[in-house]
């Protein structure tokens, strides 16, 4: 970027355009670019208000225009990132990446940087903070107790945008969280990243072991959509494998327990939702601090999971009869009690299954809430209890789950 850098004011003045907002907006764009630090879109306008009264009404095209300039002269573009301060732009290369030369100015925090991403990609899930650090002293990259160092490390790297870094959790099970970054996302390809890690540190891409995840259900919400919802929440890369019913006949009696779910981690089987879930849990951060805790959380699932026992004995009855019998008598006697004690559950606990705060138990719930809303054929189960509702928006609003509910092949089936 450095060379291009040195022909940016002479190419910017030969534009044959008769908007000045539009130059001097890529002329600021191209004096705040060096430091990496996100140019925010009310910092633009400021300028332009000030350099050609240029009203708030015209910035979205006034971007675009220069955006284009930023692609057709300099091969740049602008991503437009969301932040809780507002609107704000970063500028990456719009070609295949190089290199990192500009990325970082300390060649030793680029190093750091490029190990940082590789070891998070081979991961293939954000990685905890004492992870990457163990990682990156036996790499040979940063000393063990140089906090120092880690400090300025975070502060460079999470400002320019190439790491998320972030907290999750809650009390003892707290921790902090590498992630890609918006930046990286946009700018390095994966190849480049593995052929620069391998020459830094004179070892072949293979010396990463990649968690390769995968995990089998019918395409159905029902017993599975509860550990979808998780891997997806925490940040896990999984395949998602929806099983055909002509497909299950012959991978039936390779499973486990002949049955579904499954979660395959490096070519192992695991089985039974809860279990999964339970796991899931405890590996990023969704558990209890305590035994006690734990044993709240699963005492409550358990208890979830009797309601739908129940309702499952009515529904999968063949006899229409007998269930019509089973659906009146439940519906009296056994439906409102249960209901009522799990609505008394969360709202004991601010609108969580356990504990007063989000946990693996959440996600069981969200999962299965609208297998169970059909199997107790009650169409109008939010209107009664609105802390089921409360609770299932609750997880269904988290910026990653709603990507994921986006990109659902259609139709899924409840069960």
């Amino acid at each position: 970027m450095s060379q291009r850098r040195q022909i940016r004011t002479s190419a910017v003045e030969e534009i044959t355009t008769s908007d000045r907002a539009v130059i001097e907006c890529v002329r600021y764009i191209f004096s705040r670019e060096g430091s990496k630090i996100p140019i925010k879109r009310a910092e633009i306008l400021k300028y332009l208000q000030s350099t050609c009264e240029t009203s708030t009404n015209q910035i979205s095209s006034i971007m675009v225009e220069a955006n284009k300039v930023l692609k057709t002269v300099y091969g740049y573009k602008l991503v437009q990132v969301e932040a809780k301060t507002g609107v704000q732009y970063i500028v990456v290369l719009d070609e295949e990446c190089q290199s990192l030369s500009s990325s970082v100015i300390d060649p030793q925090q680029r190093r750091i940087l490029i190990a940082c991403l590789i070891h998070i990609f081979m991961s293939g899930c954000p990685v905890k903070e004492d992870d990457m650090w163990k990682f990156l002293s036996e790499s040979g990259l940063l000393e063990e107790n140089d906090y120092s160092g880690r400090k300025s490390f975070i502060s460079t790297a999470t400002k320019q945008m190439y790491l998320l870094y972030t907290k999750v959790g809650d009390g003892e099970l707290a921790r902090n969280i590498f992630e890609w970054g918006k930046r990286a996302t946009e700018e390095l390809p994966k190849i480049f990243l593995l052929n620069k890690m391998a020459e830094a540190l004179g070892k072949t891409p293979d010396h990463w072991k990649m968690t390769k995840t995968k995990f089998y259900y019918f395409n159905l919400r029902a017993l599975g959509e509860s550990c979808r919802l998780l891997l997806t929440y925490t940040g896990e890369e999984f395949e998602d494998n929806r099983v055909a019913m002509e497909e299950w006949q012959e991978m039936k009696p390779k499973t486990v327990f002949g049955q579904l779910p499954i979660l395959e981690v490096d070519g192992k089987q695991y089985a039974q939702s809860n279990a999964i879930c339970r796991y899931l849990g405890r590996k990023h951060g969704l558990a209890g601090t305590t035994l006690e805790e734990d044993l709240i959380i699963d005492q409550n699932v358990d208890f979830l999971n009797d309601i739908r026992t129940k309702a499952a004995a009515v529904h999968y009855e063949n006899d229409e009869a007998v269930k019509a019998k089973k659906h009146e008598d439940f519906s009296k006697n056994v439906y409102p009690a249960m209901l009522s004690k799990l609505d008394e559950i969360i709202k004991q606990n601010n609108g969580h299954l356990a504990l007063g705060k989000l946990t693996w138990g959440d996600f069981v719930f969200a999962g299965i809430f609208l297998y169970l809303k059909t199997m107790l054929q009650m169409p109008d189960l939010e209107e009664k209890y609105p802390s089921f509702k409360k609770l299932y928006d609750t997880i269904f609003s988290f910026p990653k789950i709603q990507d994921y509910v986006s990109k659902l092949p259609t139709p899924v089936y409840n069960f």
